[in-house]
């Protein structure tokens, strides 16, 4: 017994620690575990990380140290930077805190601290401060500051670039009309914009936790950073809106804080209850996805992770973000740990003994689009998933875009870049739509690793509805058209069938004439998709006029017609003939079906 020992003189008191002795007496101290501790303070710098690089000179000095058997000697508590010793930080509870302004380059970081037994401990970050730089052309960026009143910068200002290299564009879905960006100098493009201001602002400390669209004509460096919010707040609130308006649900946020976060570990508050990401995804609150901005110069295109759950926030990028009513976004500082959400199942990508998903390219003009599924999964249902169907951000320049209009899902009609439908024996069919707004360009079509990613008893069929024009799409890489005048939307629908349990049948084949104009009309129906045939013969069996072939998409109603001219271009004399349709299926099976009719004369 320590106290004991101490009260018989057997330890001499004065080499002990004074707050140490004061805490045994008091009890505050485990005797059994002090006695024993022989592990010094466990010192972890948070932030800079080390090995990091940030781009605020103005950084903020963060430490956690702990102590579980007999605890921290605040006394000993000593903050090195780059071999200079420092005082005046604030140590309170475990979390140490110190902000400094520190030069561009190289810099190092060390905290000490000894336990109450006299154990010393460290910890050390290595780190560097670099100026933000930008390249040219289009980004979709956000900043992870804040500024003190009326210190504001314009865009300009912030890139050191004449107001005329420099544009920004901001989406504000409070806006009643359909088209919702401002561009600067609109204040709602601004970086204290209306709406994060007043009595009840979509964030406190803009721009932080903002997003914009910025065009540079030549590359630039950021010359005002602002305030970081890191070591400042430990969470950030960004509110997000549903909107009255289609396009409903879309907002552009950024990363509030100067450290890549998890977005995992955020919530959302929706009606007072707050809820992880994955609780929000599956109560309809949002699809959960962060959609990034590609940037390929003067353009770019849109793209999503596989799983939303493993992505991350970085500074100075812009999301879109999709919500299905009014919540509150909460993001969890680089200081607070642990709170990541793990995915559950029904989260994660299509997974081979699931299911399959299928990716649909369009381009155009040098225009791309990339980012479209289609496919199919014991999870999904005919309406619409939650984590399985995702919506599709609006265009910055529309130029080129592919997307599956829903407009029969009800609260969820939109435009999807992702449609998963059930694992079905029947056929599935999905209505994509290609929009151009350039004029008389080649617009493609394309379906990269098609056989890599569909089981093979999985066919597919394309089929354009306003030329008519099919093809099986396992066959051919991609489809092609040329935009109109103008620019305007084609209308194409996929089916997708399951050819290992459908036998191909020909059936309801009929041909009847056409009185007073010696032509017929051939119909027939397949069971599933196939390339027709057909072929007008004499009632010897003759061939005397050879149809174009044509791909039938299967389960409906086929009419073929035939003016009654043979292959020389002669009309036919009156008479009995005959029809001769031909069926043969991607997997090889035929079918054939001959039907007489009578032409009058």
């Amino acid at each position: 017994d320590l106290i004991g020992k101490i009260r018989e003189g057997a330890v001499n008191i004065d080499a002990l620690n004074p707050g140490y002795v004061g805490k045994l007496g008091a009890g505050r101290i485990n005797m059994p575990s002090a006695l024993a501790d022989i592990k010094p303070p466990d010192i972890v710098i948070t932030s800079p990380p080390n090995n990091s690089v940030g781009f605020n000179t103005d950084a903020i000095i963060q430490a956690t140290i702990t102590d579980r058997d007999s605890g921290v000697d605040e006394a000993t508590i000593g903050l090195e930077i780059d071999g200079t010793a420092h005082t005046g930080f604030d140590y309170n509870d475990g979390f140490l805190t110190y902000a400094v302004a520190l030069a561009i380059g190289a810099h190092q970081v060390i905290v000490r601290a000894d336990d109450y037994v006299g154990n010393e401990g460290g910890g050390i970050a290595n780190f560097r401060i670099m100026q933000k730089s930008f390249d040219a052309g289009l980004h979709m960026f956000s900043l992870p500051y804040t500024y003190n009143p009326g210190q504001f910068p314009t865009p300009s200002n912030l890139f050191g670039l004449d107001i005329t290299e420099v544009g920004m564009a901001r989406w504000w879905p409070g806006e009643g009309n359909e088209y919702k960006y401002h561009v600067y100098p609109d204040s709602y493009a601004s970086f204290n914009p209306p709406d994060a201001q007043g009595g009840d602002p979509i964030v406190a400390s803009p721009p932080a936790g903002l997003a914009y669209f910025l065009r540079l004509s030549r590359d630039a460096i950021l010359e005002e950073p602002g305030i970081a919010l890191d070591g400042l707040v430990t969470s950030y609130e960004i509110d997000l809106t549903y909107g009255t308006s289609p396009p409903r649900g879309w907002n552009m946020i950024g990363c509030p804080f100067s450290s890549v976060l998890d977005w995992g570990s955020v919530r959302f508050r929706t009606d007072g209850e707050t809820q992880s990401l994955y609780e929000a995804v599956e109560e309809g609150v949002t699809n959960g996805i962060l959609w990034e901005f590609k940037s390929t110069g003067s353009t770019g295109y849109y793209d999503f992770p596989d799983n939303p759950f493993t992505a991350g926030v970085e500074p100075f990028k812009g999301y879109w973000l999709h919500v299905w009513k009014d919540t509150t976004l909460v993001i969890f500082g680089p200081q607070i740990t642990g709170m990541a959400v793990k995915p559950e199942p029904a989260a994660g990508p299509i997974s081979a003994d699931d299911g399959w998903q299928m990716q649909l390219v369009a381009s155009a003009g040098g225009h791309s689009d990339p980012a479209n599924y289609i496919g199919a999964s014991s999870r999904a249902t005919p309406g619409y998933d939650p984590g399985l169907d995702i919506v599709e951000p609006p265009a910055l320049d529309a130029s080129m875009e592919c997307y599956q209009p829903r407009g029969d899902w009800e609260q969820y009609s939109a435009r999807y870049a992702r449609d998963i439908r059930p694992t079905a024996a029947g056929p599935q069919t999905w209505d994509i739509e290609v929009s151009c707004e350039l004029s008389n360009v080649p617009v493609r079509l394309s379906w990269p690793r098609l056989n890599a990613t569909v089981p093979p008893e999985v066919k597919l069929m394309l089929h354009d509805l306003d030329s008519g024009q099919q093809l099986f799409m396992r066959t051919t890489a991609g489809y092609s058209f040329t935009s109109p005048e103008g620019g305007g939307v084609r209308h194409l629908e996929i089916v997708a069938y399951d050819d290992s349990l459908t036998s191909l049948a020909l059936t309801g084949v009929s041909a009847q004439g056409i009185p007073g104009s010696g032509g017929v009309v051939i119909t027939y129906n397949l069971s599933k998709p196939a390339a027709v045939s057909t072929e007008i013969c004499n009632i010897s069996g003759v061939v005397i006029k050879r149809l174009a072939d044509r791909n039938s998409s299967g389960s409906q109603i086929e009419m073929v017609p035939w003016d009654g001219r043979s292959d020389r271009g002669t009309k036919v004399p009156g008479g009995r003939y005959l029809a001769r349709i031909t069926a043969k299926a991607a997997d090889g099976q035929t079918v054939q079906a001959i039907r007489p009719f009578m032409i009058l004369p």
